[in-house]
């Protein structure tokens, strides 16, 4: 019995871990433009990978604690560093954490949240930090 239990984690494990490209698929928020106001964000150039670090990156160097083996890498930015570092693979997603916000993305179902919550909250009416919710889908590569 324990045998099996060990080769189904283990064949999970393979499953999970590797390396995912992620779209976004619709974004919605809040923008200031002399006043504030709800709208949609365009997400053309909204691509995500997750993958392993690397030992020499940035984040690899800084993690605090066990479980932050991955990273959320902008498409074509990826020498930039990881946008979020992740906990997981867990049993079913990945929980990462940003300075400007957070990233989930569940694997049994392919779907991600990204957030960007900079802003409004620390008095900056502007239209750089564009409170934002992200939704879109991850596959494997």
């Amino acid at each position: 019995m324990q045998k099996l239990l060990l080769i189904a984690l283990l064949a999970f494990s393979s499953a999970a871990s590797g390396e995912y490209l992620c779209v976004a698929e619709e974004a919605t928020g809040f923008m200031f433009d002399k006043t504030r106001r709800a709208t949609e964000f365009n997400v053309d150039s909204s691509k995500f990978t997750i993958r392993k670090y690397k030992e020499d990156e940035y984040w690899m160097r800084m993690r605090k604690g066990p479980g932050y083996d991955y990273g959320v890498f902008k498409l074509g930015e990826e020498e930039d560093g990881a946008r979020y570092r992740c906990h997981g693979p867990s049993l079913d997603s990945f929980v990462c954490e940003g300075p400007s916000g957070d990233f989930n993305f569940a694997l049994d179902y392919g779907r991600f949240v990204r957030t960007y919550t900079v802003g409004y909250w620390n008095g900056q009416d502007n239209n750089k930090n564009n409170l934002r919710i992200e939704i879109g889908r991850c596959s494997k590569i």
